[in-house]
This record gives structure tokens, C-alpha cells and sequence, in this order.
């Protein structure tokens, strides 16, 4: 029996890039055993590990199945278009119709779900992708975007000046936003809540809220045009940030913070889809966990087109490397 992986190699094939969804892999499969049965010209290597992405990412399993037919094998599988063993690269070309519109998880379920598991793999990493404007009409995307929030800052010709106020936890409610008017005061645009700061004893959101958004207004700080930015980090059980989001849209505050890996980015979509009009502001806590290696997980870039996807107006990327290190700062 051949490897039936084979068969999803598309090299060179001509594509209608409006049809397909594209996704770049670093690959690497070293010390591949011999598929089960297989002859000695298809007994392993990088082009049939390959294909098994596009199999395991697509309609294709480890063993052939009666019930599918050649036709939807043929319209549904995903291709492998593009192969560059020496550089451990593959672009792999997925047909629209296998995703759900506006489907985020779904999305990531196919083209980052088993993959990661394959025996067959020993290095995968996800470093791009590529989306038809059809699919990416599906979704929300963001409400204000750069131009939005420029607008409501009155801000055109320079970059934002953003401070994050540390301790990052352990301040009350009053503290912390005592300290963030004096970050005003000397001329930064935006404040934000740390990502692990939500709801805690000692500092309950609902004050933060509360008294942040009263000491901007009594400052001026929330005039039409003129406004400086708090961004309130609603994390938490859905049900509980979309509370969270309509109290600061109730209180005058301009800016939604999610914590979108942690809380996924279904919470982002669900909390964009209500249109409340604010700043959605994201916090990528726990990228590194995929982004840092080179060999394995996801890049910072994808997650970063996803979050606009999902609804991000702006994305926290981190310093120049000071605490953490350079790759895990850049959207790369």
C-alpha cells in the first residue's frame, strides 16, 4: 500500500487565490519512520510528512475511508503548493469552502488543531497566512481602528504615548488611578490595566471604573476630540465582560482591554459584535507560550491578524527587549 499523503501535493499547482486560504509552515521531520505497509519508494521523508499536513488539516486521515468519494476529495483537500526542504518550508493552499465565515475557532481547529500531534512531525510552526477578502468580510474587524482613535484623541501627526502602571497589582482602586492621572498630567495619551489586574479585593474593576473614568472627566480628560485613553481590562467569564463592558461604556470610559489569547478570541468577536462603539484594546498574554520558538507553535504575526479579525483597534506588542527578549516583543 502507498502513503496516501503523496496525493495531497499540489507543487506548482495555479491557484485562484479569491477561492483559498494560504498558510506558511516551518517543517521539519527528521528520523521519519516508514509508513505501515508502505513500498521503498514511499517510505517517508519531508514531501510526504507534508502532505500529511495538508491531510490532517483538511478532509484526509491515517488510513483510507470507503465512504469518501474521489470528487469531494479532490474539491475539499488541502494542497500542498509550494515545498522547500532546504529552507523547511511549505505552503499549504486549503479551499474556502472548508471554513466557516466568521469562525475563528474553526479556523484554528483545522489549520493549528491535530497538526501539532503528528507523529510523523518533529518540528511545525505556523507563520503566516493568507485570507481571500470574502472570508475576511466575515468578520468584524475593528470598530474605530487607527483613524477612529485618532479622531477621538485629536492626535494626527505623531505616535501614542502609552505607560502602564506598576506595582501591577497590589494598589487600590484610588491608588492606581491616582497615579494614572499624574501619567496624564505629564503628557501620555494612554493608560492601561496590566493584564492580570481585573477584579481582585483590593482593587475591584467596578470602583477602577468608577473612579477613573470621574477624575477624567473632571479633568477634561474625556472631552470630544481631546480625549486621553484608560483601557479597563474586562477579562473574565463572557457573561461577566460583557457586564464589565457595558459599565464603562455607561460611565463614559473609551476603551474595552481583553486579555484575547486567555479569554479567545470567540469572547473578542462576541464583545466586537455588539458594536458599543469604544477602543477594543488587546493584551496578548501567554504568546510566548506559541510565538517564542522558531520550531514549533505560531507566530506573533498570524495571532496578530487574527485579533484584527476578531475586532482589535490596537495591540499590545511590548518595549524594545528590556524584560523580555526581542522576539517576543516585535509582531513577527
Amino acid at each position: 500500500m502507498t502513503n496516501p499523503y503523496k496525493s495531497y501535493l499540489s507543487i506548482g499547482e495555479k491557484l485562484d487565490k479569491s477561492k483559498f486560504i494560504l498558510a506558511t509552515f516551518h517543517l521539519q521531520s527528521e528520523n521519519q519512520p516508514p509508513a505501515r505497509n508502505a513500498s521503498a519508494s514511499d517510505a517517508g521523508g519531508f514531501d510526504q510528512t507534508a502532505g500529511g499536513v495538508a491531510a490532517e488539516s483538511s478532509v484526509g486521515t491515517w488510513t483510507d475511508v470507503s465512504l469518501q468519494e474521489k470528487i469531494l476529495w479532490e474539491n475539499l483537500r488541502g494542497r500542498v503548493v509550494e515545498l522547500d526542504e532546504k529552507a523547511s518550508i511549505i505552503r499549504i493552499a486549503y479551499p474556502l469552502e472548508l471554513f466557516e465565515p466568521g469562525n475563528i475557532p474553526q479556523f484554528l481547529s483545522s489549520i493549528a488543531g491535530n497538526v501539532f500531534g503528528l507523529s510523523e512531525v518533529s518540528a511545525l510552526r505556523l507563520m503566516d497566512i493568507e485570507l481571500p477578502e470574502v472570508y475576511v468580510r466575515s468578520f468584524p474587524g475593528p470598530f474605530l481602528g487607527i483613524d477612529g482613535i485618532r479622531k477621538i484623541t485629536g492626535i494626527s501627526d505623531r505616535p501614542f504615548l502609552g505607560s502602564i502602571i506598576k506595582p501591577k497589582l497590589g494598589l487600590s482602586a484610588q491608588e492606581h488611578i491616582a497615579a494614572s492621572m499624574e501619567v496624564y498630567d505629564s503628557g501620555i495619551d494612554l493608560v492601561k490595566d496590566d493584564e492580570n489586574l481585573t477584579s481582585q479585593t483590593f482593587n475591584n474593576f467596578y470602583t477602577r471604573v468608577d473612579e477613573g473614568t470621574k477624575r477624567m472627566k473632571e479633568a477634561g480628560y474625556l472631552k470630544e476630540g481631546r480625549q486621553k485613553i484608560y483601557a479597563y481590562n474586562i477579562t473574565a467569564s463572557y457573561e461577566e465582560m460583557l457586564k464589565r463592558a457595558e459599565y464603562v461604556v455607561d460611565r463614559g470610559g473609551n476603551c474595552l482591554m481583553m486579555d484575547v489569547l486567555t479569554a479567545g478570541f470567540a469572547s473578542v468577536c462576541g464583545i466586537r459584535n455588539r458594536n458599543f462603539g469604544k477602543i477594543i484594546h488587546a493584551h496578548r498574554a501567554m504568546h510566548a507560550a506559541f510565538t517564542r520558538s522558531k520550531q514549533y507553535g505560531i507566530s506573533m504575526l498570524v495571532i496578530a491578524k487574527l485579533a484584527r479579525l476578531a475586532g482589535v483597534d490596537s495591540l499590545h506588542t511590548g518595549l524594545l527587549p528590556a524584560v523580555f527578549t526581542r522576539d517576543t516583543c516585535l509582531t513577527w
